[in-house]
Order: C-alpha cells, then structure tokens, then sequence
C-alpha cells in the first residue's frame, strides 16, 4: 500500500509540468554546449582589423568608415592583447576638434574584456557575451592568454546558437 502511493505521488510530481519544464531546459542547454561547442564559431584575427595601440585616432576613424565591425582588438608593441576599442568610446572625442589629433587607440582601451577561450561551449560564450556590451570579442591561445588568435562576432554566435538549436530540434523531431 504504501509503495503504491509513492509511486503515485512521484508520478504526479514527474508529469508536474514545471519539472517537466526543468528537464527540458536542462537536455537543450546540454545538447548546445554539444553541438556548440569547439571553435566551430570563431574566426581568425586576420580576417579583421586589428588596432596598435599607437594608431591615431584619425586612422581609426577611417578604418571605422571601411568597415563593419564597430568594436576593434587592440593590440600592443609585442603583439599581445591589450584591450578593446569600442566605437562608443571614440565617438564622444570627435566632437573635442582641439584634442582630436592628439588621441591614440591606448587612450580610449577597454581593458575589462572577459576574453573567450578556444574550450569554450556556445553556451559559455553566450554568457560572456551577455555581460559585456561588445561587438566582438577576442579568443586567446590557451596556452598563451594574451596571444589572441581570433575574434567572435555577437551577430555570428547568434547565428551558430540559432544553428544549434534548429539541429538539436531536427534531432528531437527525428527529421
């Protein structure tokens, strides 16, 4: 008798549809970090523009006219990376015509940038993109973390989520 009502009331709290509802996120936010995962969503350094730190504010701006991407890496003398320019930060400057000739890239360098890593899954990603308001942010080398060896767009992770979940549906549909 009373095997039977707990099988009873674990099957109530099973069809319960809030722990339904938790098993359900927990299986999706698994499968992206699989299909997510690895660095099937960066793109090399090389196909964008990266900044010196002593590039002047004026080759900046043209830079910014040629181009898409609003946020830049900075990189330093060594080549390392040093930070990350935003267009919001050079955007107040321009209006300040006496001081503008005189602005490099190392004045207006973000340097709380939470980089990404190579390791890390769609979902990490995310969240790193979620507490900062970059554009794009760097993926350092593991073994060196101030060696950038690519750049994510927020727009192409986006893409890549939206990618894994219609493959994770197809894959629960069966289609």
């Amino acid at each position: 008798m009373f095997g039977r009502l707990v099988q009873k009331e674990l099957l109530h709290h099973l069809l319960d549809f809030r722990f339904i509802s938790v098993i359900a996120l927990c299986v999706v936010l698994s499968a992206l970090s699989v299909y997510g995962g690895g660095r099937n969503y960066t793109r090399h350094l090389q196909e964008y523009d990266a900044v010196s730190e002593l590039t002047p504010l004026s080759q900046i701006i043209e830079l910014e006219e040629n181009s898409s991407t609003i946020d830049y890496p900075v990189i330093d003398s060594k080549g390392d990376f040093a930070g990350m320019l935003q267009f919001q930060a050079f955007r107040s400057v321009l209006s300040q015509n006496v001081v503008y000739p005189l602005v490099i890239a190392k004045d207006l360098l973000t340097t709380d940038v939470e980089p990404l890593l190579p390791t890390d899954t769609l979902s990490e990603a995310l969240a790193k993109f979620g507490r900062h308001d970059f554009d794009c942010l760097p993926v350092m080398d593991v073994k060196n973390p101030r060696k950038a060896i690519g750049i994510v767009r927020r727009s192409d992770l986006m893409e890549r989520y939206r990618q894994a979940g219609s493959a994770l549906q197809r894959t629960i549909h069966g289609t």
